[in-house]
């Protein structure tokens, strides 16, 4: 005797569930995204050329933050 077994199951609150990760995800990172811009063109507008009184520590820092902005 041969036979066949057939499974269905319902796999739609997994699907909204994936969907709902992905829009989380996505949400996050747009709003981490907004402040490091404005982060990034401060510390650029402070390191440019324009800026002429800083202090060496001052200068240090600013490159500091300016590579954990990148890294980000």
């Amino acid at each position: 005797m041969e036979g066949m077994v057939k499974t269905f199951s319902d796999i739609t609150q997994e699907r909204q569930i994936d969907i709902a990760k992905s829009e989380f995800v996505s949400m996050a990172a747009h709003q981490l995204r907004t402040p490091l811009s404005s982060i990034g063109w401060y510390t650029e507008l402070l390191l440019s050329d324009e800026i002429e009184n800083l202090s060496l520590s001052q200068l240090k820092y600013l490159n500091q933050i300016d590579q954990s902005k990148k890294r980000m």
